[in-house]
């Protein structure tokens, strides 16, 4: 299933899309747009305020784990 493959690679490519904005901690639609998808393949995020925080970089890592 190729669909299977997509959510993960999305969020991986939007949260790359940007690092030194979103390493900062300031807003990144990119971000916003992960945590989105994140949240809706039920990896929570956190709060979704398109800012990259500890809970994003666990719900990837989660993602990642489910995924391979």
């Amino acid at each position: 299933m190729r669909t299977r493959y997509f959510v993960p690679a999305l969020c991986l490519a939007l949260l790359a899309a940007r690092p030194a904005v979103a390493a900062a901690g300031g807003f990144e639609p990119a971000i916003l747009h992960a945590q989105v998808l994140l949240d809706g393949a039920g990896f929570s995020p956190g709060v979704i305020d398109g800012r990259r925080r500890v809970r994003v970089d666990i719900a990837v890592k989660g993602l990642e784990t489910a995924h391979g």
